[in-house]
């Protein structure tokens, strides 16, 4: 979901430091979640971006976007009315500690840097997206280091 307000902000030439613009903007996206022959698809206002969210210059935004507290706020109610009416798996680097701190089970897995590169790195390929391992690397170690600094709800066991 942060991925898809970025995305929205990007493509609307919106500065994401701007975090009056960006909260705005998030407000009016809808953002849903798919199931399509078994795979999850993300759709911004009604558009599959499935891929788009996946690109290195999504990758390298996310953590602005997602550390704005007021968009902050409105994803975590969107996800809390995605789980309203259904059982469901959801995985994020808050959901445990902030969206669902009473969930009946949580689980929290944590691959190593490297590992999440890989896996990143063979998804940009079947995506057609060319990014050098070693620039997926970077960018996943540099989120996990605004993630889990960030004022709001910080990454954390």
């Amino acid at each position: 979901m942060y991925r898809s307000v970025t995305l929205a902000a990007l493509n609307n030439n919106i500065d994401l430091n701007d975090k009056e613009k960006v909260t705005e903007l998030a407000k009016t996206l809808e953002i849903d979640l798919k199931e399509i022959n078994g795979i999850i698809h993300t759709f911004l206002n009604g558009e599959d971006v499935s891929a788009q969210i996946r690109t290195p210059e999504v990758n390298a935004n996310v953590s602005i976007v997602s550390a704005i507290k007021e968009v902050r706020a409105i994803m975590v109610e969107h996800q809390r009315a995605l789980a309203e009416n259904h059982d469901i798996v959801m995985e994020g680097r808050d959901i445990g500690t902030t969206v669902f701190p009473n969930a009946n089970i949580k689980l929290y897995l944590e691959a190593s840097a490297e590992e999440r590169a890989q896996r990143r790195y063979k998804q940009n390929l079947e995506n057609g997206m060319e990014v050098p391992y070693e620039e997926v690397l970077e960018s996943i170690k540099n989120r996990d280091k605004k993630d889990s600094t960030r004022a709001d709800s910080p990454l954390t066991i």
